[in-house]
C-alpha cells in the first residue's frame, strides 16, 4: 500500500486501535467499581481481550504490507524463469500452511486457545461480563415465567376445560 490508500488504511487502523483502548479504559473503570470476584474476572477478561486485539491489529498492520511486498517480489522476479516462479508460489503456499498449523499440538488442540478465544470474543464484541450478568438474571426470569404460567392455570377457567 502506498499513497492515499496506505495513509487511509493507517488512519483506519489507528482509529480502530484508539477505539479499542478507549473501550478497555472504560471497562477498567467499571472493574474498579465491581466487588464480586466472578464479575471482576469477567471484566478482566474483557479488558484483556480489548488490549490483545489492539496489539494484534497493530502488529498485523505493520507486517501484512511487508509480507505482501516480499511475496510479490518473490513471485514476479523476472530473473527466474516461469517454472521457477511457479515453484516459488508453491513454496510460499507451503510456508503459509506451515504457519497456519504451527500452533496445533497434533491432538486437535491449539496452544494458546484460551487467549485466542479472548481475542475473538473482543473482536465479535462478546462481553464475558454481560454474559455473566445475563446468566444470573436468566434463572430468576425463568422462575417468574413458570410462576406466572402456573398462576394462570390456577385461575378459574384457566385450563380451558369449561369452554
Amino acid at each position: 500500500m502506498n499513497g492515499k490508500h496506505g495513509h487511509a488504511h493507517a488512519q483506519r487502523v489507528g482509529n480502530n486501535i484508539r477505539s479499542l483502548i478507549r473501550e478497555a479504559t472504560i471497562l477498567e473503570d467499571q472493574l474498579d467499581m465491581v466487588e464480586d470476584d466472578d464479575e471482576k474476572r469477567a471484566l478482566e477478561e474483557d479488558v484483556t481481550g480489548k488490549i490483545l486485539l489492539a496489539c494484534w491489529r497493530g502488529v498485523c498492520s505493520e507486517i501484512e504490507p511487508i509480507l505482501t511486498k516480499v511475496a510479490h517480489l518473490i513471485v514476479t522476479d523476472t530473473r527466474v524463469g516461469r517454472d521457477g516462479r511457479k515453484q516459488r508460489i508453491r513454496l510460499l503456499r507451503d510456508v503459509g500452511d506451515a504457519f497456519k498449523h504451527a500452533t496445533n499440538d497434533g491432538h486437535g488442540e491449539s496452544r494458546g486457545c484460551h487467549l485466542r478465544r479472548i481475542v475473538v470474543d473482543a473482536e465479535e464484541n462478546v462481553s464475558k461480563y454481560k454474559l455473566l450478568l445475563a446468566s444470573r438474571v436468566a434463572p430468576h426470569t425463568k422462575h417468574r415465567e413458570q410462576s406466572s404460567a402456573s398462576s394462570v392455570e390456577d385461575l378459574p377457567g384457566g385450563d380451558d376445560q369449561g369452554d
